[in-house]
């Protein structure tokens, strides 16, 4: 289990950035992930606690294979005509 704020100290060390992420934009972000994958990820949006139920690379294997999925045409959030 690791909490929100944890990801996000992580996150702005890496970024060299003190304002960003916030905790609130690693709680979207993993929302977001838990609703795509939620075998694997899940979140206490009250607690801001993350689960991570398997190992990073399944994480990853999961995530990709969601992805994968996803119709050309809704890619990137753009829906694109045939022509």
């Amino acid at each position: 289990m690791l909490h929100c704020s944890q990801i996000a100290d992580a996150g702005k060390r890496i970024l060299a950035d003190n304002q960003f992420p916030t905790r609130m934009d690693v709680a979207v972000a993993i929302n977001g992930l838990a609703l795509m994958v939620p075998n694997v990820i899940s979140i206490s949006m009250s607690s801001q606690d993350v689960f991570l139920n398997a190992s990073p690379a399944k994480i990853r294997e999961t995530i990709l294979h969601q992805l994968s999925s996803i119709p050309d045409e809704l890619r990137y959030g753009i829906v694109r005509e045939k022509i």
